[in-house]
């Protein structure tokens, strides 16, 4: 509320649209964690996980704000394969988050 001021519609279009964001975000991560895997594999991880009718339905729809932990938990596993310090941080951040 305190970027759109008064407004309840302008603050759950705002709030929609960072939920929609963290969403995709994390069906890019994982586009970036497959790269390495045959096509087939990066298709049905994709599929799994952006085709799944709850998860667009909950995370968008409904307003839970638990993509947030998905993604940093998919960001965790991301740095973790990369072998970068930074990725325990993505862990507790996802831990905290929830």
């Amino acid at each position: 509320m305190a970027v759109t001021g008064k407004s309840v519609l302008a603050a759950t279009i705002l709030f929609k649209g960072v939920l929609l964001a963290a969403w995709l975000a994390s069906l890019a991560l994982i586009k970036t964690m497959t790269a390495s895997k045959p096509a087939l594999d990066r298709c049905l991880a994709l599929v799994v996980a952006g085709w799944m009718p709850l998860g667009v339905l909950q995370t968008v729809a409904e307003g839970h704000n638990d993509i947030f932990m998905v993604w940093l938990a998919l960001m965790w596993l991301a740095l973790l394969g990369q072998g970068r310090w930074l990725a325990p941080v993505a862990l507790m951040g996802s831990a905290l988050g929830k």
